[in-house]
């Protein structure tokens, strides 16, 4: 749906109070796959706020509609009707005014099926919207348009409603922005259900981060949210990224990103990712979420077991905490709009202590475990079920939305 000033109009004299601040959008812009400028939450993915095949990204920002949108939360109000049902809301106003967020969406394609994602239920509806992959070109000019506009970006962000890998220009558009923004503080989201060939390509481009969606310690808990998804070859290509990392002497920060399910909660599961993360060489966060099948536990709660620094979320605190605060310290949240550097190295004072304590009692508790996880990990990945490359190709060209070649990248092991 295309947002207009007939639609504007509609609201404006219809609007209802909002208990909220602000919003992420509010400082940020969304750039789709198929080049439609929208909000990034769930809620105003489809509604079209602008193109930037015909506008210059850098005029939309200060535009009539974006002007509405803030204006609308200063003065208590929500903006479009959609907005009531939006977790992307702040509670507060935001305290970084000084730059913008730039979300980019390189594919609208994936290769799972993850519960509760857009891409998954579009892919799933009788009518399902053309998969796309963001042109090269209108990714520049957009980042060009921002960099003419003197925008202070100081976050970039690779993810969106799709796997950002199949898109085979990410390595170059990730260099472009690097190129364009140095000081921008840049990430990817990634499933890692890929060929350890292609970490390589992402370990030395220009990343600031790269997040791992890893959600589970071995393919019965991984699975349960990650359909289609293999845990041992997402934890080899992390391996292998990592290694390359390392050998590149590259700045880039891998991090696992375990996001926190009623299915994956224990703290017996939580313990042993952190000895997981701790056998590879990679910091770990754990990340909470209001979508169906959600954890329930707090986030002081897990604060408790694991160090505040190592729990994270893209909303609003009041959304997950009602005993946290009221207004949220940056201690108490990671916001995309506010680019917080999560210091999660656990190798170093306090937090080095508190590790080794948790890794001492899962030792104690679960010994057999422990005494035989390299064993265990080794017969997964060689008695597990290999798909060969033909029936990748073949699971690819039956789905109903593959509508575009896998370009440069390849899928199967």
């Amino acid at each position: 749906m295309i947002i207009d000033e007939s639609y504007i109009a509609y609201h404006r004299h219809n609007a209802k109070k909002s208990q909220f601040q602000s919003c992420s959008m509010c400082q940020a812009v969304f750039l789709k796959s198929n080049c439609k400028l929208t909000c990034w939450c769930n809620e105003g993915y489809s509604y079209e706020l602008g193109d930037f095949q015909k506008q210059h990204v850098g005029e939309f920002l200060n535009s009539p509609i974006i002007s509405y949108i803030r204006e609308s939360f200063q003065n208590g109000l929500e903006p479009f009707g959609y907005c009531e049902r939006c977790i992307a809301k702040l509670s507060f106003e935001s305290q970084h005014k000084q730059f913008i967020v730039v979300d980019v969406e390189p594919s609208n394609i994936c290769n799972l099926f993850c519960n509760d994602c857009i891409c998954t239920a579009e892919r799933l509806s009788e009518n399902t919207p053309k998969r796309t992959l963001l042109p090269y070109k209108y990714f520049k000019k957009a980042l060009k348009e921002l960099r003419e506009s003197q925008f202070n970006v100081g976050y970039i962000a690779f993810c969106g409603n799709g796997e950002p890998v199949f898109n085979p220009h990410l390595p170059d558009m990730i260099r472009f922005a690097r190129k364009h923004f140095p000081e921008s503080f840049i990430t990817l989201d990634t499933n890692a259900n890929f060929k350890p060939k292609i970490g390589k390509l992402l370990a030395n481009c220009g990343l600031t981060q790269i997040n791992l969606a890893l959600d589970g310690v071995a393919q019965q808990s991984y699975e349960k949210y990650r359909k289609k998804g293999d845990f041992n070859k997402s934890m080899r290509f992390t391996e292998v990224l990592v290694s390359e990392i390392r050998a590149t002497k590259s700045v880039t920060k891998p991090l696992w990103k375990y996001i926190l399910f009623n299915h994956n909660d224990s703290n017996t599961q939580i313990t042993k990712a952190l000895c997981m993360a701790d056998d590879i060489g990679i910091d770990i966060i754990f990340h909470l979420t209001i979508s169906n099948n959600k954890s329930l536990r707090k986030p002081y709660e897990l604060a408790e077991l694991v160090g505040k620094d190592r729990i994270s979320y893209y909303i609003d605190s009041k959304y997950l905490d009602k005993k946290g605060p009221e207004n949220p310290t940056p201690e108490h949240r990671n916001l995309r709009g506010n680019i917080m550097k999560i210091n999660t190295n656990y190798k170093t004072g306090h937090e080095k202590m508190r590790f080794e304590e948790i890794k001492a009692n899962l030792r104690h508790e679960h010994n057999d475990t422990l005494r035989h996880w390299q064993q265990i990990r080794k017969r997964y990945v060689y008695k597990g079920r290999k798909y060969s490359d033909q029936e990748v190709i073949d699971w690819f060209m039956s789905a109903p939305f593959m509508e575009v070649k896998t370009g440069a990248y390849e899928v199967s092991d």
